[in-house]
């Protein structure tokens, strides 16, 4: 990113009604499901950790089913917007601005969940390993932590990157419209380190007119198997269940239901 030019982690608001098409609501359901059978507690956790939690919509949204809850993000921007976000809902959070890879918080955690295949921002395997450290470190004995990542099919095995992964959507919120594309078919890639420069392109209508925010964010693709050998060299997890989706049972496999890859680990 050039100098001086704004990143579209700088722009929360945007960023906020760009993936508020998701359902968090369902997507805690599955969180809590899953923490609920993987630690064998049989109910939901009392305390949570959201890392890379951007505007932390899992995190309060757990927060107002009663957790004690921490949303971690590096990005200043997003650390105030999350803050305020949560305290206008009326969900009791902490805040922490820290980056993912090695941090230190005071207290520990029954679960922990990594969304929105942020893992992408984890370049190297060492950085994986160091963040699994880190996050078993917080985590209560038997804690759960759940990554999402992308599906494997989006581009294992292809030239270009498929189109269907990459369509841009728009959503219309705050009286505002706001076109996301994120990553193009012919995006730069790297197929020695497995690394893309997602072009990533908001596109803004409101009362003022038109704007266009342009940046190129680094992404790693992570697959199965390397994911699962950075837990093994981590020590500090196993793999307990792996879904295609952000629902209790979803299957992981190749049909078109299976658009996500999330893996459910228990701390060691």
């Amino acid at each position: 990113m050039a100098p001086g030019a704004r990143s579209v982690y700088d722009e929360p608001l945007l960023y906020d009604i760009a993936f508020s098409y998701r359902d968090f609501p369902a997507e805690v359901d599955a969180l809590v499901a899953w923490y609920a059978r993987v630690s064998g507690a049989g109910r939901p956790p009392a305390s949570f950790l959201e890392l890379a939690a951007g505007p932390a919509d899992h995190a309060i949204e757990m927060a107002l089913r009663g957790a004690a809850v921490t949303a971690l993000d590096r990005a200043p921007a997003m650390c105030s917007y999350a803050a305020q976000k949560a305290d206008l809902l009326g969900a009791p959070i902490e805040v922490a601005c820290a980056d993912m890879i090695d941090f230190a918080l005071p207290r520990r955690f029954e679960l922990a969940a990594l969304m929105i295949n942020s893992i992408a921002h984890l370049h190297e395997l060492d950085d994986l390993v160091r963040h699994l450290r880190a996050v078993a470190r917080h985590l209560e004995a038997g804690g759960v932590y759940v990554l999402e990542a992308q599906h494997p099919a989006d581009f294992v095995g292809r030239g270009a990157r498929p189109a269907g992964a990459l369509q841009p959507w728009t959503v219309e919120r705050y009286g505002l419209e706001v076109r996301t594309r994120w990553g193009t078919q012919d995006d730069p890639y790297d197929p020695i380190r497995q690394i893309f420069e997602a072009r990533v392109e908001l596109r803004v209508r409101g009362p003022e007119g038109e704007e266009i925010l342009r940046e190129t964010v680094p992404m790693r693709d992570w697959t199965r198997t390397e994911i699962e050998a950075a837990i093994r060299l981590s020590g500090a997890f196993e793999l307990a269940e792996i879904h295609g989706a952000l629902a209790a049972d979803a299957p992981f496999d190749r049909s078109p239901e299976s658009w996500r890859m999330v893996l459910v680990l228990r701390r060691r």
